[in-house]
């Protein structure tokens, strides 16, 4: 039994394949129509050409010797020999592109620096800390979730539209310069203490004013004055 060496070996694999250039003239589904090379006249993107070929790029093909006829492409052989494009060498169009990731995620780079990242789940994993920054930002979602530990917002204005809110806190402390607050129905349900201190208080009710307590007190250092068609007193 004779063992070939891996010098032996490595010039044989060597002879089997050749590169050449080409340039890409159209895509069906995973095959890319190349045009100028040694070889066939398509071939498939290998995985490590991240860079999606596009039509009039100018390309990099590893080809099997099998595969320079081209009735070899419809052989039942084909996935070991069919030919491969390596690397997008140049491109007439270089504003654009798209960086294609196993499992069918994306990296889409557009004119003018836009950047988009294309995939059903994206994670950032930052162990110290993650900052953005941009002068304008936005998010949609359909369904969004906040978890924090503590939590610190400065904004300059804050305009909010809500369908429905539902808040729950364990303490709140509000300091505000000026409350304007228009409502069609209000309801507060207090268990224990209502406090409210102002310097003066002023109510306006268009219809019926109804004061009910177990026990009431109305004190004041100066006048008080009580004016009506009608008071009834017990």
């Amino acid at each position: 039994m004779t063992h070939e060496s891996p010098r032996n070996v490595s010039i044989a694999l060597a002879s089997e394949f050749s590169i050449s250039r080409a340039t890409v003239t159209g895509a069906v589904g995973h095959w890319f129509f190349i045009e100028g090379g040694a070889g066939p006249d398509r071939a498939l993107r290998a995985e490590s050409c991240l860079l999606a070929p596009e039509i009039g790029d100018l390309v990099l093909v590893n080809m099997h010797s099998s595969t320079l006829n081209p009735d070899a492409l419809n052989s039942a052989s084909l996935l070991g020999t069919a030919p491969f494009i390596l690397a997008v060498l140049s491109r007439p169009q270089s504003a654009s592109g798209v960086l294609t990731l196993p499992g069918g995620s994306r990296l889409v780079a557009g004119e003018g620096g836009n950047l988009q990242v294309v995939a059903n789940t994206i994670q950032l994993n930052a162990s110290a800390s993650l900052g953005l920054v941009a002068p304008e930002l936005k998010v949609r979602a359909a369904k969004a979730e906040l978890v924090f530990s503590h939590l610190s917002t400065v904004a300059q204005a804050m305009q909010a539209r809500l369908g429905n809110l539902h808040c729950i806190a364990q303490n709140a402390t509000s300091v505000i310069s000026r409350l304007v607050v228009r409502a069609v129905n209000s309801f507060r349900q207090i268990e224990q203490l209502d406090d409210s201190r102002a310097g003066r208080v002023r109510m306006q009710v268009a219809e019926r004013f109804a004061l009910q307590a177990g026990h009431a007190s109305l004190q004041a250092k100066g006048h008080v004055k009580i004016d009506g068609e009608k008071i009834d007193l017990g």
